[in-house]
């Protein structure tokens, strides 16, 4: 039993070690420490890290594992999935990231790996507690995987790596889309969007330029399709609703056909590729029903 159990430690030592040669430190200006991925590009070597791990801080430098200390600049910053890129001021070979098409469930040992430039690797060890499909973060993002991880991480191991016993990559470690726990975003999602903010600085996303507000519908509508509806609290200037006719007192039904229950129902038609499409619209107006068309546009700003 004692050595299944030294066999086993060794294991996870070796995973975490495995792991650390793609983890980085980000010493921020306050002296604190975030993680971050040494992320092979074609376009040379980049960090992915978490958002929110660069929130209101200035970067004084990327922190490699092998020591070395490199000036960084942001790439790109994509708060919806809370996935940051940073550019190097120096050109760094990454070793390629192993992948898997592992299906990840609950239960499978996970381990959280950071590193600071004064302790050096950091680990922290726990399960998948929930391994569901794709879902929509709270700030919009689309995310391939829902990979809660129960497990406290160490402190400044947002943006590091998330790895199995079995040395295998499972994503990267946040905080930042969670008030209960932590996440690990997979690497689907981690690739898109790196990509995206390499090529343009942000994640493009569609928008209808409007503020809504649920709003319980007359019976005779909550008793067909409609569970309930969204009153058009703000419109924006020049934006597609306004191009479009809408206005503030506009009952928001239903998008091509579907009734929006909620504004997650709503995002589901705002995501990257919606940007130009033309959607059918059903408003309630004045108690009638109409159906108007709005082109999505491009959301501004870096979300």
């Amino acid at each position: 039993m004692v050595n299944e159990l030294a066999a086993w430690s060794e294991q996870l030592a070796a995973a975490v070690e495995m792991a650390g040669q793609h983890v980085v430190a980000l010493q921020n200006s306050n002296d604190t420490f975030a993680a971050g991925i040494l992320w092979p590009h074609a376009q040379g070597a980049v960090v992915v890290t978490a958002d929110h791990a660069l929130h209101q801080q200035e970067l004084r430098a990327v922190v490699l594992p092998d020591g070395r200390e490199i000036a960084a600049s942001v790439a790109g910053r994509d708060p919806g999935t809370d996935i940051a890129v940073l550019r190097l001021a120096e050109g760094v070979t990454a070793p390629a990231l192993p992948q898997s098409q592992q299906a990840w469930k609950a239960g499978h040992l996970a381990l959280a790996v950071g590193r600071s430039s004064e302790a050096g690797l950091t680990a922290s060890m726990g399960i998948i507690s929930v391994a569901a499909g794709h879902w929509r973060t709270w700030r919009g993002g689309q995310v391939d995987q829902m990979l809660r991880l129960d497990m406290g991480l160490y402190p400044g191991a947002s943006g590091g790596l998330v790895v199995s016993a079995g040395h295998v990559l499972i994503g990267m470690a946040t905080r930042g889309l969670s008030r209960v726990g932590s996440i690990a975003l997979p690497f689907s999602t981690l690739s898109r969007v790196a990509e995206a903010l390499v090529s343009g600085g942000r994640v493009v996303r569609g928008y209808l330029g409007v503020g809504l507000q649920p709003i319980a519908l007359p019976q005779h509508l909550s008793q067909q399709k409609y569970a309930s509806g969204h009153i058009l609290v703000s419109v924006e200037p020049q934006g597609p609703a306004e191009q479009a006719g809408l206005m503030i007192g506009d009952i928001l039904l239903a998008i091509e056909g579907q009734a929006i229950a909620d504004t997650s129902g709503l995002m589901e038609f705002l995501d990257s590729g919606s940007v130009g499409k033309t959607l059918s619209v059903e408003i309630l107006r004045g108690g009638h029903r109409q159906t108007v068309s709005v082109t999505v546009g491009a959301r501004p700003g870096k979300d």
